[in-house]
């Protein structure tokens, strides 16, 4: 499967901006001394693509405008990258301010008459 071209470029664009942004200078050296204290075993990469997998298609994506299709299809070496991104954030305890935020949107459903 090709991703489109447009789609496939915010996607990287996306996670590129995040990447970098995320924790560039962002360690304190009580965050250090903390991190060689809580040792936690990192996300494996069977966990991520049994993750992934489960993911369900056709669902709306979030504000990054990333679907679950996306995910399902992409290459190892996204996979990768985004695993040991993932695993920055476990380690430091921090998300990027953008996954903090969701959109809810209400659907009303009709009662069933008795």
């Amino acid at each position: 499967m090709r991703l489109n071209p447009t789609v496939e470029h915010t996607w990287l664009d996306y996670y590129q901006k995040l990447w970098t942004r995320q924790f560039n200078g962002n360690i304190t050296e009580g965050k250090r001394v903390k991190l060689t204290e809580n040792c936690v075993d990192l996300i494996t990469v069977e966990e991520l693509e049994t993750t992934v997998k489960a993911l369900k298609a056709r669902k709306s994506p979030g504000s990054d405008g990333i679907n679950n299709e996306l995910y399902n299809h992409a290459p190892k070496s996204f996979l990768h990258k985004f695993l040991n991104f993932l695993n920055v954030c476990w380690i430091y305890g921090d998300i990027p301010e953008e996954w903090r935020t969701a959109i809810v949107i209400l659907i009303h459903k009709k009662r069933r008459q008795k």
